[in-house]
Formats: structure tokens, C-alpha cells, sequence
């Protein structure tokens, strides 16, 4: 159950915050006291583990999260996906939290989740846990929000870390128009269940969210967080780079062309090409892969939202 501070006496139990010093204009090491004083307040004997490079976040939620009840991360999407992939590695079930303190925060700007790492914080305490969906490519390659191929999705870890600082949500624009003039097709074959695709595509991506790299949203009242289902788009290349930025443009304002958009949702979705092809993964490199296989795991993880505590926590 969760308490307030009046209702926890003197009872303690184990929290650990895993907090991306380099994320977004570093603001999540400017938060860490705030955080921690907040979280011992709360009734948590508070673990405080500052990553030390990509993947580390991952090793430790892998290693670490079964000695935890609650498990908050204080850092961007990435840091939080490998998170989220380290619990599922590791078999764990800690509650988990996010404060957003990235450069665009697409899964968190989806949840609505608080902007203000105090406001955050309290919907950690005092909100409720929901079960959510994730994703896996092959056989242990795990994301939470996105898994995605072709043009822009390589903006965000392209982009360089300081531009990203200086710059903010600007920087992925810039570098964004710097590769839409390089960008190539992708002959592919895309199944899910019964439905066949097959094409030229310039992007797909499968999606738990509404926002991806901060520029192509979907519809809201569409997506659900927890029903087994991504949603599935992909987009055929129109044949010149002023028709594509046409076509990109349409899809940033949700107009979708039937002749060149398809979007769909799927479950268990196999995309095969004729070369290995980059994935992204929650804005991360995610290697290359000829044919990939994507799974939703339903309901796979616990994360706290903004609401009316229910007190007692579902597994």
C-alpha cells in the first residue's frame, strides 16, 4: 500500500532512483536533493545510482531492481527505456517512476506526466500504478514507447548531446531537415496477422505513444497504453524529395494520404527487407536487422501515473 508521511511512522521501505546526470540541460543532477528529501519525506529509504554511460541504466535495473519496491528514474526517454528493458531482463517487479528531464520526453509528453520534477515526484507518491504494454524486438531487444526504421529516426541519437543542451526540442528540427535531404527507400514487406503491406517506405514505425521525436503525433483518444495493440505507420516514398517534405508535412498536422500512408495496429508485426536495415528504439540505436520481429508484451511492467491513489497496487 501507499501512505502519506503522517500514515508511514516509522516504516521504511527501499527506493531506488536511477538519475541521468547528462540529461536534457542537466537538470536532472540539479534535482537530485529535491528528489531524494521528497522521497525520504514520502516514507523511502532512498538508493541513489547516477549513471555512467549508455546502457547503464539497463545493467542496473537488470541487476538491482528485486532489492526495490519502487523504482524511479530521473532522466530522458532513453534513460528511462533502458529502465524499463533491465526490469523486464531481469524478471523484477518494483513499481516504477519517471521525472522526466530529457530534451523532447515523447512517452512522458503522451502520459502527461508533469513537466516540474516536484509535480512528477508527487504523482509518484500519491498517484496510481498502472499497468502498461511494452514492446521486444527478436528475442531480448526490449522498448517501451517505439521501435521505428527510415528517415528522422535516427535524429535523436544523432543529434549531438551538447546542441541538444543548448538547443532543446530546436536541435532535433535542425538535424531533422539535415537528413530528409538524404533520405532513401526501403523495399520491405510488412505482415501483421491477416494484413500484408508491401512497398518503397521512407518511415515506419510501431508506437505506444502519441509523439515521435517530438514530431509526428497521433491521435490521443486512439491510443491505449495497455490493450496489446501498437499502432502501425508506415509511409511510402512519393517519388521526389519536395513531394516527400509535402507528405511529411501533412502527417506532422495528422492528414493522412491513403495512397501513400498506411496505419494500422497489430499485436505481433514481422517486417522483412531485402538488406539489413537501422532500427530505433525509444530514440537509441537499436542495430540492424534484415528481418525483425516485434512483439507487445501485454501489461508487462508497473508505472505510477497522475491521478486518485487507489492505495493498494495491482501486480
Amino acid at each position: 500500500m501507499w501512505y502519506t508521511n503522517n500514515e508511514w511512522g516509522m516504516r521504511m521501505r527501499q527506493a531506488l532512483l536511477i538519475l541521468n546526470p547528462h540529461a536534457g540541460k542537466r537538470a536532472a543532477r540539479a534535482q537530485m536533493f529535491p528528489l531524494v528529501d521528497g522521497l525520504t519525506r514520502g516514507g523511502w529509504d532512498v538508493t541513489v545510482y547516477p549513471t555512467q554511460g549508455p546502457g547503464d541504466a539497463e545493467r542496473v535495473a537488470r541487476e538491482r531492481a528485486g532489492e526495490f519496491e519502487l523504482l524511479v528514474c530521473s532522466g530522458g526517454d532513453g534513460t528511462m527505456s533502458e529502465t524499463v528493458g533491465g526490469v523486464l531482463r531481469g524478471g523484477h517487479e518494483p513499481v516504477l517512476g519517471y521525472i522526466p528531464a530529457g530534451t523532447t520526453n515523447d512517452f512522458a509528453g503522451s502520459l502527461r506526466l508533469p513537466s516540474r520534477p516536484s509535480e512528477a515526484l508527487r504523482a509518484i507518491l500519491r498517484g496510481q500504478p498502472r499497468r502498461m504494454d511494452a514492446g521486444r524486438l527478436g528475442g531480448d531487444a526490449y522498448f517501451m514507447y517505439l521501435a521505428a526504421f527510415g528517415m528522422l529516426t535516427q535524429v535523436s541519437y544523432t543529434t549531438p548531446q551538447d546542441q541538444k543542451n543548448a538547443f532543446g526540442r530546436a536541435a532535433y528540427f535542425m538535424e531533422g531537415f539535415r537528413q530528409l535531404s538524404a533520405t532513401q527507400s526501403i523495399p520491405m514487406r510488412v505482415t501483421s496477422g491477416s494484413r500484408s503491406v508491401e512497398g518503397d517506405f521512407t518511415l515506419g514505425f510501431v508506437s505506444n505513444a502519441t509523439s515521435m521525436a517530438g514530431l509526428i503525433r497521433l491521435d490521443e483518444q486512439e491510443v491505449f497504453y495497455d490493450d496489446g495493440y501498437f499502432e502501425v505507420m508506415l509511409i511510402r516514398d512519393p517519388g521526389s524529395p519536395a513531394a516527400l517534405a509535402r507528405l511529411m508535412l501533412e502527417v506532422v498536422n495528422q492528414v493522412y494520404d491513403p495512397e501513400y500512408i498506411h496505419l494500422f495496429r497489430g499485436a505481433d508485426i514481422r517486417f522483412e527487407a531485402a538488406e539489413p536495415v537501422a532500427w530505433c528504439l525509444d530514440g537509441e540505436s537499436g542495430g540492424r536487422h534484415q528481418t525483425a520481429v516485434i512483439q507487445n508484451l501485454k501489461r508487462a511492467y508497473t508505472l505510477m501515473l497522475p491521478g486518485e491513489p487507489p492505495l493498494e497496487i495491482a501486480k
